[in-house]
């Protein structure tokens, strides 16, 4: 069918209807794709570059040797990058060795932040 001949209403409608039909899938199968967020998971990635290396892997050389400022990697590590660059991703990808599927996670549940323990 010509999509130039259907007229807008109807073509509102079937967007009203996908719409209210995906969130009608989303609310049977648990979750709310309009909560969901994506995060790195940088620090699994650097854990198992050491445990490959047999070496441990300060920020700061990881920053150094994948060509990126250390200011960034440190926001990349607390989760708290609103826009992703590319240009970094595909600096980090390379540097281990990875698809940006490997580095990125869409999820609802946010990663848990440490937690401090009080001294005795």
């Amino acid at each position: 069918m010509y999509h130039g001949a259907v007229n807008r209403e109807t073509r509102y409608k079937d967007n009203v209807t996908q719409y209210n039909i995906a969130l009608w899938h989303w609310k049977m199968h648990g979750y709310n794709m309009l909560n969901m967020a994506i995060y790195n998971k940088l620090k699994i990635l650097i854990a198992e570059k050491e445990l490959r290396e047999n070496r441990k892997l300060p920020h700061r050389v990881v920053a150094q040797e994948a060509g990126i400022p250390l200011s960034v990697l440190t926001l990349y590590m607390s989760q708290k990058v609103r826009r992703f660059d590319i240009e970094t991703l595909e600096k980090l990808c390379r540097y281990f060795g990875v698809q940006p599927g490997d580095l990125l996670m869409l999820s609802a549940d946010q990663p848990q932040p440490k937690t401090k323990t009080a001294r005795k």
